[in-house]
């Protein structure tokens, strides 16, 4: 789950042609399921905001939060994430090195190791904040 994690900010581009018919498409985390989203959200947030993002007990930071996001579907929002070097021009990189070291924890027999996760919180949240549509 936590490598689905990281990847999130790409959903708008991966399943793009599932979301054509969609005005918005969005991330949460997973123990989540999510049905009228009017119930949670205002129209007017979604018809003003190319990213709206909530946080839970958190507030004073500013991210766009994996618990709850949503973007606008247009391709100019569903491609900020390319601004993040380790999702976007190093990604075949991180990925070889996320596979060594899990070869590498495995051939000295360890089973619970720490993984090697890369937030994209903090890179995707200041790209989305420095986007010009």
């Amino acid at each position: 789950p936590r490598l689905v994690a990281e990847y999130k900010p790409t959903f708008g581009s991966v399943f793009e042609k599932y979301l054509k018919s969609y005005t918005h498409w969005g991330y949460c985390d997973l123990d989540m399921a999510i049905g009228n989203l009017l119930v949670f959200m205002e129209r007017p947030e979604l018809e003003e905001n190319d990213v709206v993002t909530y946080s839970f007990g958190d507030q004073e930071a500013f991210y766009l939060r994996g618990q709850w996001t949503f973007h606008r579907n247009e391709r100019r929002i569903s491609r900020i994430w390319q601004g993040c070097s380790h999702l976007a021009s190093q990604l075949q990189k991180e990925l070889l090195l996320k596979v060594a070291w899990v070869r590498r924890m495995e051939s000295r027999g360890i089973q619970n190791y720490p993984k090697r996760f890369q937030s994209a919180e903090g890179c995707y949240s200041q790209r989305a904040v420095d986007h010009r549509g």
